[in-house]
């Protein structure tokens, strides 16, 4: 299906954040025919505001959209003083939802009607759904496929990064579990320890870290640590959970994964994060997002997808920057990825550690299968999940199209 337009021409604003760089939104708008404003500087993400002045930063993004009349604001994650400008300007505010939870999202401004919140998680959409953003949609993330379909791949490129099994991320060493476990009492350590092992490991429909913790040991160990959630409306036990459970968990689920590979595989791991515990594993610092990563995900025989565990049911952006480029996944499993993919045709999952080592040695040793389905998995997320369809359902969402005609070809009449 191609792009469907909104009516007229829009005057776009689309901003960068202090911790999220991609291009894929402004590269789709270009491609859609649409020339979207770049703001000079980033705007803060919320849980690095600390001491940042965010009446300061808010007066400067609204001087600058003041210059011009935007119909629209653009970002990755959801941002609290674009959308204070966006309120104060009556400007209409697009956030295409990247991490999971983006916290920002539990603050007041969130609730402003100017907000179009578009968020990839489809748990993290009902949570969502019942604290009054008036704006929220279900959209999965996606690639920017034409952007990477020039890719070049060298001679050098080939011998630098042709891996037999590969993952690009961090180990999430730095966690509140292991900064606060000291703080905690023998009991109090015991239950987060207990879940933490349950959990590790397993990749299961309904397994994971939230809603593990009773009333009772939530406000146990918020007195312990002399904790309290400030400015934001979010249930305390899912805050909790947030902060000593998910950092750990993945950190384990990541060392133990890349830890059993590398027993018999080659395994390169490339990270800009503390990663010792790893043994005979290849460990390469931070690849470049856009130069870089692309042609790892493409010369890897295997891309490992190993998934955050604040991430519940949703498709996190490296599987379709790793489709998009043309490469094979194997992931642990995640319930929208059997839902919006077809397991060993377009991506290969799996939910424990032997199950892990037994698909990683099947498709090593049987290329033309791992070959065509890396293949299928570029063809659907080609077709279906690719940044210009994205882009054009979230416009159409804030820019209703009034034209028969072009309703009627959206839904395929």
């Amino acid at each position: 299906m191609g792009v469907i337009p909104v009516e007229g021409n829009k005057n776009i604003l689309y901003i960068h954040s202090d911790k999220i760089v991609l291009d894929d939104m402004r590269w789709g708008l270009y491609q859609m025919g649409i020339e979207p404003d770049l703001y000079p500087k980033k705007v803060t993400m919320y849980e690095d505001m600390g001491g940042a002045d965010i009446g300061e930063e808010k007066e400067e993004l609204k001087g600058f959209m003041e210059r011009k009349q935007y119909d629209v604001v653009i970002t990755y994650d959801f941002h609290i003083t674009v959308a204070m400008a966006c309120q104060e300007l009556r400007v209409k505010y697009i956030s295409w939802i990247y991490d999971s939870p983006n916290l920002a999202l539990y603050t007041d401004i969130a609730k402003s009607g100017y907000n179009y919140v578009f968020a990839f998680d489809k748990k993290q959409y009902e949570r969502l759904s019942k604290e009054g953003i008036r704006h929220l949609y279900y959209l999965p993330l996606a690639a920017n496929v034409d952007m990477t379909s020039g890719l070049i791949i060298t001679e050098e490129d080939e011998e630098k990064y042709c891996h037999e099994i590969s993952f690009v991320g961090s180990l999430y060493k730095e966690n509140g579990y292991n900064e606060k476990k000291a703080v905690l009492t023998q009991e109090s350590e015991k239950v987060i320890r207990g879940i933490i092992q349950k959990t590790a490991l397993h990749w299961e429909k309904g397994l994971g870290c939230f809603e593990t913790l009773d009333a009772g040991t939530v406000d146990r160990i918020y007195e312990e640590l002399g904790a309290e959630v400030r400015g934001l409306h979010i249930d305390k036990r899912y805050m909790l959970e947030l902060y000593l459970l998910i950092r750990k968990v993945t950190e384990i689920d990541r060392t133990g994964v890349l830890n059993a590979l590398a027993v018999e595989h080659d395994v390169t791991l490339y990270t800009g994060t503390d990663a010792s515990g790893l043994e005979n594993v290849k460990i390469r610092g931070r690849a470049d997002s856009l130069e870089e990563v692309p042609k790892i995900y493409y010369l890897s025989k295997i891309n490992l997808n190993i998934t955050m565990r604040s991430i519940e049911t949703g498709i996190p952006q490296r599987v379709f920057d790793i489709m998009g480029v043309g490469g094979f996944v194997l992931s642990n499993y995640q319930e929208e990825l059997e839902e919006l993919f077809v397991p060993d045709r377009e991506i290969v999952l799996f939910r424990d550690v032997p199950e892990l080592l037994k698909k990683a040695e099947y498709y090593l040793n049987h290329e033309e299968e791992r070959i065509r389905i890396a293949i299928n998995g570029y063809k659907k997320v080609r077709e279906y999940y690719n940044t210009q369809t994205a882009l054009g359902s979230m416009l159409r969402a804030v820019f209703p199209v009034q034209d028969e005609k072009l309703r009627n070809q959206e839904q395929g009449i």
